[in-house]
C-alpha cells in the first residue's frame, strides 16, 4: 500500500487528505523484497566497498540513484513523455498524464457508481464538506453525492467539475474501512491495465496423468476441449445478461428484445473481431437504431461511430438517443460548430456521410484510435447505395472507412437478395456475416390507384385522397406525401395547405418543417422528397401517399416504413399514378434497373403485395 498526503502543511499536524494506493500483488511482493532487503545490502556493500552513501536528502526516496540530483516535476515530464512516446508513439508529460487517467478512470469497467447532481457551492476548494471519516462517504458536500474513485484522483469537488466533469470529497483521515475501499479501486485499476488483477490469479495445479502416450494425450484434448466449450458458454451467457441490462437501461425495466432476430443481430455486433463486416437487415421499425445505441450504455469502454446518409436522419438519431440517456454528440465541421478544438470523445458519435473523409473527421477518428477508444463504425440505411445515385459517388469514402481496422456494421431494412453480391463487393463486404429478417409489414395496408393520363389528373387525385384520409385521422395521427420533384412537392403543400420538406430548402428552415409536423402543429400532412423517407421515426404515421410512382423498390418500402413505427399503428399504403412507363434515363445503371423493374413487378400484381 502506497499512502500519499496532498497538502505537506496539512500532513505536519495529520490533518491531510491522505489516500491509498495499492500495486498488484506480485508487484507489491517485489517492492517489499526491494525494501526489506536490497536497499539495506546496498549500504552494507558501499560501507564495506568504502563508496560514497547517498546523500541524506535522497535517503527517503525509494527509487534513488546515488549519482543522481533529485527528480523534479520538469525532469519526470520529460523521462515519462520519452517513454510513452516509445511505446505507444504519443508524447505523454505529467500535465497530459492526469486528465488521461482521470478519463481512463471514468471508463474502467465497473468503476464508477451512479452518481446524483443538485447544486454546486461556489468554494474553490472542499475544506467544507463533511466525510465520514471511517467509510469516506460523504456527509454534506453541497447537495451532490461522491464516488470513491474521485477521492482517489486528489481534488476538490469543485476543481473536479470544472476540469475533470467528476464530483468528489475528501476525507480528513484515512481510516482501515477507507483503505479497503481505495484497494478495491485499485483492483479495478489492474484488471483494466492488465486484463485480470494478480490476486485472482490462483497457483497452477500440475495435472497428473491417468494415463500414458496415445490416451494421455486424448484425455489431454478432450479435457481442455471440454473447458473451451464451456468457456464460450460462459462468454455467450454474459454477453447476453451484459446486453439484457443495455437494453433495460435503455427502454426500460420491462424491455424485451422486438424479435429474435434483433437479438441476433446485436449478438453479432458485439461478437466482431478487429477488421471483420457485418450486415444486418431487419425491416422499418424493428429497432436498428438500438443496436448501435446499446453498445454505448453497455459496460464496456470505446466510442462507437454511426454515419448517417441526411442531416434530418442525424439530428433525429441525436435526438433521441440523447433522451434515452445515451452520450451521444453530432460531429460537425469546426467551421459549422463554430468552435477552435475538436469535439469529445463521447460514447456514441454521428456523422454525416458528406465529411467522413475530411481532413478533420479523419484527425479526430485518428486520435480515438490512438487512443484505444474507437470500437467500431456502423454505416446506418447503407441501403442508399442503391437508392441514391448521389450517395452512390461517395462509395470510395465509405470504403475509406475500413482502414481504421475496427469492426464495420452495414444496417438496412431494405437489402434485396438479387443485389447483395454486388453490395458486397461494393462495400468490401464479401465475408461479412449476415443477418437478415423478413421485411414484411402486417401493419400496413397497399393499394394501387391508377388514373388516366392527363394534365394534373395524378396531383388531382392523390389530393382528393388524402382529404379523405384526414377526414379519418384523430389525435395526433398524421400523414405524409411523398413527390418526385421539388416543384410537385411545393404545388401539392400549397394545395393541400400544409409543409413542405426537400434538399432545395436551407437546413434551419427544414427543421421547422419537420418538426413542426411532427409535433402536430399545424397541418396533419407535410408533403416531402426522397430525403424525408429514410430513418425518420415520428409517432403516429397512420398514412403515406406516393404521387406518381417511386423510382423503385427500395425507395417505395423506405417511405413506406415511416409509417406503422409503434405498437397498435396501421398505416395506408397508396401509390397514385397514370400508367405511363418512366422516362429512359441513359445515365442508368444495372442496380437503378433492377430497382425499378422490381417497383414494377409490385404495382402490377393483382394479388396480395405483402
Amino acid at each position: 500500500m502506497i499512502v500519499t498526503d496532498r497538502d505537506k502543511m496539512k500532513a505536519i499536524r495529520d490533518n491531510a487528505r491522505k489516500v491509498a494506493r495499492f500495486v498488484p500483488e506480485s508487484i507489491g511482493r517485489m517492492i517489499v523484497a526491494y525494501i526489506s532487503w536490497l536497499i539495506p545490502t546496498e549500504r552494507v556493500l558501499r560501507r564495506e566497498c568504502k563508496l560514497a552513501e547517498p546523500r541524506g536528502e535522497q535517503l527517503e526516496y525509494m527509487w534513488r540513484d546515488g549519482s543522481s540530483r533529485v527528480w523534479d516535476t520538469e525532469r519526470l515530464s520529460r523521462k515519462l513523455a520519452r517513454v510513452m512516446q516509445a511505446g505507444t508513439g504519443v508524447r505523454v508529460g505529467v500535465g497530459r498524464y492526469r486528465p488521461i487517467a482521470i478519463e481512463m478512470g471514468r471508463r474502467i469497467r465497473g468503476l464508477v457508481t451512479k452518481q446524483l447532481e443538485s447544486r454546486m457551492e461556489d468554494e474553490d476548494d472542499d475544506d467544507n464538506v463533511e466525510i465520514d471519516p471511517t467509510t469516506g462517504e460523504p456527509v454534506d458536500c453541497g447537495g451532490s453525492w461522491n464516488i470513491v474513485w474521485d477521492l482517489q484522483s486528489t481534488h476538490g469537488t469543485r476543481i473536479a467539475r470544472q476540469h475533470y466533469a467528476v464530483h468528489i470529497g475528501f476525507p480528513g483521515k484515512l481510516q482501515p474501512e477507507m483503505i479497503a475501499t481505495f484497494k478495491e479501486i485499485s483492483k479495478l485499476w489492474h484488471q483494466f491495465l492488465e486484463g485480470e488483477s494478480a490476486e485472482e490469479k490462483g497457483p497452477k495445479r500440475k495435472r497428473k496423468s491417468q494415463a500414458t502416450g496415445r490416451q494421455s494425450t486424448s484425455s489431454s484434448a478432450k479435457t481442455t476441449r471440454r473447458k473451451r466449450i464451456k468457456t464460450d458458454q460462459e462468454v455467450a451467457r454474459d454477453l447476453d445478461e451484459d446486453m439484457a441490462d443495455g437494453l433495460r437501461t435503455l427502454l426500460g425495466p420491462e424491455a424485451t428484445w422486438r424479435s429474435d432476430k434483433q437479438a441476433e443481430s446485436m449478438r453479432s455486433i458485439m461478437s466482431l473481431k478487429t477488421d471483420q463486416t457485418a450486415i444486418n437487415v431487419l425491416p422499418t421499425g424493428a429497432g436498428k437504431s438500438i443496436l448501435f445505441m446499446l453498445p454505448a450504455v453497455m459496460r464496456e469502454t470505446g466510442t462507437s461511430i454511426v454515419v448517417v446518409p441526411f442531416v434530418a436522419l442525424m439530428e433525429d438519431l441525436v435526438t433521441r438517443a440523447t433522451a434515452m440517456g445515451v452520450d451521444c454528440i453530432r460531429f460537425r465541421s469546426s467551421l459549422n460548430a463554430g468552435r477552435e478544438g475538436v469535439p469529445r470523445a463521447a460514447r456514441l458519435v454521428v456523422v454525416s456521410a458528406d465529411i467522413v473523409s475530411s481532413a478533420e473527421f479523419s484527425g479526430y477518428t485518428d486520435g480515438l484510435l490512438c487512443a484505444g477508444l474507437l470500437q467500431r463504425i456502423f454505416i446506418d440505411e447503407c441501403h442508399t447505395v442503391i437508392m441514391d445515385i448521389g450517395y452512390r459517388a461517395k462509395l470510395g469514402e465509405l470504403r475509406s472507412l475500413h482502414r481504421y481496422g475496427c469492426p464495420v456494421v452495414l444496417l438496412t431494412a431494405t437489402l434485396p437478395v438479387v443485389l447483395e453480391d454486388w453490395f458486397r463487393g461494393e462495400m468490401l463486404a464479401e465475408s461479412a456475416v449476415i443477418v437478415r429478417d423478413r421485411t414484411t409489414k402486417l401493419n400496413c395496408r397497399y393499394r394501387i390507384e391508377q388514373v388516366k393520363p392527363g394534365r394534373g389528373a395524378v396531383e388531382k387525385h392523390t389530393v382528393d385522397i388524402i382529404r379523405q384520409l384526414g377526414e379519418q385521422m384523430t389525435g395526433r395521427q398524421k400523414g405524409v406525401i411523398y413527390c418526385r420533384s421539388k416543384g410537385q412537392c411545393e404545388a401539392v403543400a400549397e394545395e393541400i395547405g400544409c409543409g413542405f420538406h426537400h434538399s432545395g430548402m436551407s437546413e434551419k428552415d427544414r427543421h421547422e418543417a419537420r418538426t413542426a409536423w411532427a409535433d402536430g402543429r399545424g397541418n396533419r400532412w407535410i408533403v416531402a422528397t426522397t430525403g424525408l423517407g429514410t430513418g425518420i421515426d415520428i409517432e403516429g404515421i397512420v398514412a403515406v401517399v406516393h404521387m406518381e410512382r417511386p423510382y423503385g423498390l427500395v425507395d417505395f418500402v423506405q417511405q413506406t416504413g415511416r409509417g406503422g413505427r409503434r405498437a397498435g399503428e396501421v398505416v395506408e399504403s397508396i401509390i397514385v399514378h397514370d400508367g405511363r412507363p418512366q422516362r429512359e434515363d441513359g445515365h442508368r445503371s444495372f442496380v437503378d434497373d433492377i430497382n425499378q423493374a422490381q417497383m414494377d413487378a409490385f404495382i402490377s400484381t393483382l394479388g396480395c403485395r405483402r
